[in-house]
């Protein structure tokens, strides 16, 4: 992720990657089936996908399966064939018995991953890019998750279309199903440490509210205005985490609450009468009457464009140990228009 298309304004934060990374991608590229084990295998402490304790091993084991696939996903475009050829030289070095050349084997084995041990997987490797990092003083070393949703195409088959279905717009026969994906990662390394699918009609709140277990007490979350409400809020505190984000469509009177600096002020928000859809009776009844949150006036510059103002929301409430001016510093992931030009994750 050193050039991040989805999050252009990352770019800066990932400059603690630098070089490294945009070098170092080319030459994994460059690294057969058995090299890529021996440069990445450390950070996949996964036991399932470590060699098997037998000397003999099927030709398409889990653990075979699992950097081959690694293997291929590195090399865009690369076909089943490719990966093929990369094990039968791979057995021809070890002296094992001569694989068949067609792929069938190995598209079976991969369809046969198990996404659960894929998903702990990603989430191990995250942990070894944040070690790799170390901390940092940003917002007294806490641990920084970035939120946000894209939408991807899936492959038109009758069971893609029942989990998936695609938009009503496109007339009968035509598109594709579409899943609704939402990414947390770390604003520490870039890496990406969950996911979270769904459905074209299901809204953001609806992911994220699933994606709460994922949050560690101590954590702080940037989000966007999707959760910039009493609902996101009171849910992030809930987990024993903090919420950073823009102002959804509450109107701030700056006249109420409590000063703490220019453009900074603590309010109230209480609880609305009505129920959001994705949340049970129950879980709406755990929620507080009120909460006590902070809201921030940021000035927007961007070339180009009139300078605006930018209204976040936030439950680090204490100003002594998160200045304003150190909140704002996230406040380019949610400006609006960042990514003008760009894919986006909305």
């Amino acid at each position: 992720m050193a050039n991040p298309p989805f999050f252009p304004a990352l770019r800066a934060r990932l400059a603690c990657l630098g070089r490294g990374v945009a070098q170092a991608l080319p030459a994994l590229r460059q690294c057969t089936l058995s090299q890529i084990e021996t440069a990445v295998g450390r950070f996949v402490p996964t036991a399932a996908f470590q060699p098997a304790p037998s000397a003999r091993e099927c030709p398409f084991s889990l653990h075979r399966t699992f950097w081959c696939f690694v293997w291929q996903m590195l090399n865009e475009n690369t076909s089943c064939r490719e990966v093929v050829r990369q094990v039968q030289a791979l057995f021809a070095l070890q002296g094992n018995r001569q694989l068949d050349e067609g792929n069938s084997g190995y598209c079976q084995a991969r369809a046969r991953l198990p996404l659960d041990l894929l998903e702990v997987t990603l989430a191990d490797t995250a942990g070894a890019a944040d070690r790799l990092i170390g901390p940092t003083g940003f917002l007294q070393g806490r641990a920084v998750k970035v939120c946000d949703c894209t939408t991807l195409t899936m492959p038109d088959t009758e069971e893609n279309q029942a989990l998936y279905p695609q938009p009503k717009s496109p007339r009968p026969g035509c598109g594709f199903p579409l899943m609704k994906l939402m990414v947390i990662g770390s604003l520490r390394s870039g890496a990406v440490l969950h996911t979270v699918r769904g459905n074209y009609y299901q809204n953001e709140m609806r992911l994220f509210h699933a994606a709460r277990p994922t949050l560690a007490p101590n954590d702080i979350v940037i989000y966007d205005r999707a959760a910039g409400h009493f609902v996101g809020a009171a849910q992030v505190r809930a987990q024993n985490a903090d919420l950073i984000s823009r102002v959804a469509v509450r109107k701030i009177d700056w006249r109420k609450g409590r000063r703490l600096g220019r453009g900074d002020r603590l309010v109230t928000w209480t609880k609305g009468p009505k129920k959001p859809k994705y949340l049970t009776v129950e879980a709406w009844a755990l929620l507080p009457e009120s909460i006590t949150v902070r809201v921030i006036r940021v000035p927007v510059s961007q070339k180009g464009f009139r300078t605006r103002e930018l209204t976040l929301v936030t439950t680090l409430l204490d100003p002594q140990l998160y200045p304003a001016e150190q909140i704002t510093q996230g406040s380019d992931l949610l400006t609006p228009g960042w990514n003008q030009g760009e894919p986006t994750w909305r």
